[in-house]
């Protein structure tokens, strides 16, 4: 038990207050698990399958509805953690502590997160200790965005929503740029807005999933989210449902015009299925303009919907929205251990798994969508009473 006792003590919920806990915002952590509880579906579906079920499955042109829906509808889990992490930071600061204290304790956070996205997150991934790779993924992006918040703490909402959406509507214009036009390195061009890998030394890789921009520009749109509930409840689903109303036209108009806010463009095929595909096939690597406007709406939509209590469903996502450190590193160990056990039952060995990428996978290794739903409910069954607990 000290390791986790530890863990909440100097990370707390880690990526949201625990001031967030408290019944008036149950509509925040029943998000947040919904959430949670997708992305690990995700991440199931990378354990357990291969091919392209794994690689693009919301490729228009090798897809099928029930596999692209499956990846589509996780879309909006990153966005819903930085943003939902920006409005914990605005409810924690209705506490006593100021914001020289809040700032200092947000910088904590922040290098935490990102030292387990180095240590227990990357072993969790890899279960093979002989690979270099390191790879910045969600909880990087979230410990750097803390650490920005951390600065934004002492200056007025007005320049927080300058930021905040300047970096959510302009970060596409960026697109065109290469390190060599700005004249600086490829890593620190990948750490601020490009996805990729670059060597680091002779023995070393460093794979970016989640540059910065504009995700740092996320984050302080939810803090000032957090002002909506200081209102009540009735006047906040109404202001919740309209933006992530005005959020969805505004994708659907730029996604229309095909034009800025996403560098891969929509095509129309001959099987009107695909062209839908196409349509919703945004780039989420680095996050497109559009990508941010379809998930963020869809955020807003789920809180207000949240808004009202949801019986026995919501609050189970409400307990797994209350431990959001220990439910995301817990279930990347469990979903590998899985994923290990069935290749073992299925072919007796399971070396593409423990070092991965070691050694190729049987043509036949990946399993169907129907054994990666069953495998995540199970999941979900198992890590559900730890979380209560941790959570209590």
């Amino acid at each position: 038990m000290l390791p986790v006792i530890n863990l909440r003590q100097f990370a707390g919920a880690a990526v949201f207050d625990k001031a967030s806990r408290i019944g008036r915002i149950a509509s925040v952590d029943a998000a947040r698990g919904l959430a949670m509880a997708l992305m690990a579906l995700d991440h199931c579906r990378d354990f357990f399958t291969t091919g392209a079920m794994h690689d693009d499955p919301t490729n228009p042109a090798t897809t099928h509805v029930l596999l692209f829906f499956t990846r589509w509808a996780t879309h909006w889990c990153a966005p819903a953690f930085v943003f939902l992490a920006g409005t914990a930071v605005a409810f924690s600061m209705e506490r006593g502590r100021g914001p020289r204290e809040k700032a200092w304790l947000l910088v904590q956070r922040g290098l935490l997160l990102i030292l387990l996205e180095l240590t227990l997150v990357r072993w969790a991934w890899l279960f093979g200790f002989s690979r270099s790779s390191y790879m910045l993924q969600v909880l990087w992006m979230l410990g750097a965005g803390m650490i920005v918040m951390a600065a934004l703490l002492f200056l007025p909402d007005w320049f927080k929503l300058f930021f905040g959406l300047a970096l959510l509507l302009g970060h596409n214009a960026l697109d065109s740029l290469t390190p060599e036009n700005l004249g600086v390195p490829d890593w620190l061009w990948m750490l601020l807005h490009a996805e990729g890998s670059t060597p680091m030394g002779d023995h070393h890789t460093l794979y970016v999933l989640y540059p910065l921009i504009p995700w740092i520009g996320v984050m302080p749109l939810g803090y000032l989210a957090g002002r909506l509930y200081r209102v009540d409840s009735n006047r906040r689903s109404g202001v919740l449902a309209a933006l992530g109303c005005v959020c969805l036209a505004f994708f659907f108009v730029l996604r229309l015009a095909n034009g800025y806010g996403d560098p891969q463009p929509w095509s129309v095929f001959a099987d009107d299925a695909r062209t839908v595909y196409s349509f919703l096939d945004v780039t989420k690597y680095p996050p497109s303009l559009e990508y941010l406007l379809a998930t963020l709406g869809t955020l807003f939509l789920v809180l207000a919907y949240f808004e009202r209590p949801r019986g026995k469903i919501g609050l189970w996502l409400t307990a797994l929205g209350k431990a959001p450190l220990f439910f995301y590193v817990v279930h990347l160990y469990l979903l590998h251990a899985m994923a290990v056990g069935y290749a073992l039952l299925r072919f007796g060995r399971a070396c593409w798994l423990t070092d991965w990428g070691r050694c190729p996978a049987p043509p036949d290794a990946g399993a169907s969508l129907a054994v990666v739903y069953v495998m995540w409910l199970t999941a979900l069954v198992l890590l559900f009473p730890a979380c209560r607990a941790v959570a209590a």
